[in-house]
């Protein structure tokens, strides 16, 4: 141990990196400080509405958001970012999809609109174990829109997203 961190010393005076060594461990994927910073965050956006989050803290929201899809992206976390926010924020309990698995959160409108990729992907993670593989997109495409519907998104945009998808993987 005591080598490997006398190399990781090494390739850092080698190349000038400014972070120190136990910041550059190749097996970790962010930094001390980065996971401070996070964890900050996440104790400032307790008990604190969406709405306001959504309005005064933009950047610390989008900072969050982007740290635990990188989690989740590297399998090392259970929710996407948008999702882990508002599992932070979310003073109700949890609802589970009519169909697959997984966890309805209630986001606003705009933020469920804006991660659908993310909320679909975290879908298709969960129910992974559906066969045959477009039952699995199948139930991620109808939790989301459970999601969407759950989060009060205009129902007009719900059916639009739901023909667009359906069309697009070729459900009925």
């Amino acid at each position: 141990m005591e080598c490997q961190l006398k190399n990781l010393q090494l390739f850092a005076e080698n190349n000038k990196m400014k972070a120190p060594v136990s910041d550059i461990r190749p097996d970790r994927l962010h930094s001390d400080k980065e996971i401070k910073e996070v964890v900050q965050i996440r104790k400032l956006f307790k008990n604190k509405s969406a709405k306001l989050i959504n309005k005064e803290y933009q950047t610390e929201k989008e900072h969050f958001i982007n740290h635990y899809d990188n989690l989740f992206n590297n399998g090392a976390s259970e929710l996407p970012g948008i999702l882990e926010l508002y599992s932070v924020l979310s003073k109700r309990k949890k609802e589970r999809p009519s169909a697959g698995k997984g966890f309805l959160f209630n986001l606003e409108p705009e933020d469920a609109k804006k991660y659908y990729k993310e909320i679909l992907k975290y879908f298709m993670v969960k129910n992974y174990d559906a066969l045959p593989n477009n039952k699995i997109v199948k139930i991620a495409i109808d939790s989301y829109l459970e999601l969407m519907t759950f989060s009060k998104v205009d129902k007009s945009y719900v059916e639009k997203t739901k023909s667009n998808l359906y069309e697009k993987y070729k459900f009925r």
